[in-house]
């Protein structure tokens, strides 16, 4: 058995989005088949457990094309150069650590080489992160990651009918205990925002957009 987290896109007195864990049958392995078994059987348990709603599983072992393109190391952000790279190349070369970074070669190695670059791991405590000359902190713990997949998302225009027919978002890979991005919170909340008319707002600005967690309806 395993655990995960699930985020549901539905505002409420709680906030934008709700955040739920779910225990499901977990098939071992590392390839493909076992990942989508395992999603699967906790798409199945979340089902089970809600009164209804559409499940997209948002990571590159996604069974759905959408899910797939949606994952930060597909997705991309177009700066102001012209310069198109992966949300996930972008996170890892903002951090700032006691011993480095930020380091922005990582922007040009794929997204595998730029999870597996050494200096991430060598480089100290994690202090926060410098994008476009703009310092974010570490709280929340999903802030920086969230400005930077949903500023993306809003060049993508291509995605966003079908993303709004989803209700509920997973990430088969996201571990809550020691991980800072969540592609499938991030998704949750664009859903929510666009469903409240919002996203565009909370977008003009970081200090606005950290506004967005306490938000209540």
């Amino acid at each position: 058995m395993a655990k995960r987290l699930y985020f549901l896109a539905k505002s409420s007195y709680q906030g934008l989005i709700l955040e739920k864990s779910i225990e499901f049958e977990y098939f071992r392995g590392q390839n493909l088949q076992q990942k989508r078994k395992s999603i699967d059987s906790m798409h199945h348990a979340i089902l089970a457990a809600e009164s209804g709603g559409r499940i997209l599983e948002v990571s590159t072992k996604s069974s759905s094309s959408l899910g797939q393109a949606l994952s930060a190391f597909h997705l991309t952000y177009t700066d102001g150069g012209g310069n198109a790279h992966p949300v996930f190349n972008i996170f890892q070369s903002s951090k700032v650590f006691e011993e480095g970074g930020p380091y922005r070669d990582i922007l040009a190695l794929s997204p595998v080489e730029a999870k597996r670059d050494e200096r991430i791991q060598s480089s100290g405590r994690l202090l926060g992160f410098n994008f476009e000359d703009q310092p974010f902190g570490l709280v929340p713990r999903s802030y920086f990651f969230d400005w930077i997949y949903l500023q993306a998302m809003v060049q993508h225009r291509e995605f966003h009918e079908e993303l709004l027919k989803y209700d509920i978002f997973t990430d088969i890979e996201y571990n809550m205990n020691t991980m800072f991005a969540c592609q499938a919170r991030a998704a949750a909340y664009f859903v929510a925002l666009k469903r409240q008319g919002i996203l565009e707002d909370v977008l003009t600005d970081p200090e606005k957009f950290r506004s967005m967690y306490t938000l209540t309806f």
